[in-house]
C-alpha cells in the first residue's frame, strides 16, 4: 500500500523522523532490547502511521469536501442544495452526497442545518439582532423556521439560548479579578 501510494522512493515532510525511528528500531534490536508484543505493535503501528499520513502539501490541497465546506460558510444565507454543491466542486451529487457523509459524518444537508445553527448560535449572543433577522441571515425565510429546527437540534428556543448565554457571558465578566477603573476621572 505505501508503495503504491508513493512510488518506491519514498519523499515525506517527516523523513527524519521516520529515519530516527528507524535508526532507533534497528539499535534496539542490534543490543538484543526486549520488549513486549504491545510495545512492538505500538513501534511498528507508529512507523505505518508516519509513512501513510499525507504530507502536509496533500492535507493543505482542498479537497471536494473541503471546497464544499468553505461554499457552505461563504453561502450560508443563501439557498444551499445538494446538486448546486455538487456542481461547485465538479461531482456528482450521489458521489459527492457519498463522499461528504464518508468524510464528515454529516449528509450535506444536515451539514447545511448545522451550520445555519451554530451561525445563529453566534448571533443571538453577540449581536442584539431579532430572531426574524437572524433567521434571514442564516437563510430561512421566516423566524419559525429557524426556531423549529433550532428547539429539535439544540433543545430549547433561540430566545432561552441567548438569555441563558447572555447572563453565562455576564458572570464571566462579573466574576473576574481585574479591578474596576473608571476611564473618564482624571487622576489626583
Amino acid at each position: 500500500r505505501i508503495t503504491d501510494r508513493h512510488g518506491w522512493l519514498i519523499r515525506r515532510d517527516n523523513n527524519m523522523l521516520i529515519g530516527n525511528l528507524l535508526y532507533d528500531m534497528v539499535r534496539f534490536y542490534d543490543e538484543n532490547g526486549v520488549e513486549t508484543d504491545m510495545q512492538r505493535s505500538a513501534r511498528i503501528y507508529r512507523m505505518f502511521d508516519l509513512l501513510l499520513s499525507p504530507s502536509a502539501a496533500e492535507q493543505s490541497a482542498d479537497t471536494p469536501v473541503e471546497q464544499a465546506i468553505q461554499y457552505i460558510r461563504s453561502h450560508i444565507g443563501q439557498p444551499i442544495s445538494v446538486e448546486e454543491l455538487a456542481s461547485t466542486v465538479c461531482l456528482s451529487a450521489s458521489y459527492f452526497a457519498h463522499m461528504f457523509k464518508r468524510r464528515t459524518g454529516f449528509s450535506p444537508a444536515d451539514y447545511v442545518i448545522n451550520s445555519r445553527i451554530e451561525r445563529a448560535k453566534v448571533l443571538l449572543v453577540r449581536t442584539q439582532k431579532p430572531i426574524a433577522e437572524i433567521a434571514e441571515e442564516v437563510g430561512y425565510s421566516t423566524s419559525g423556521s429557524l426556531i423549529n429546527l433550532f428547539v429539535k437540534k439544540v433543545g430549547t428556543s433561540p430566545r432561552q439560548y441567548r438569555i441563558q448565554h447572555m447572563s453565562k457571558a455576564i458572570d464571566a465578566v462579573c466574576k473576574t479579578d481585574v479591578p474596576f477603573i473608571d476611564t473618564d476621572v482624571p487622576e489626583l
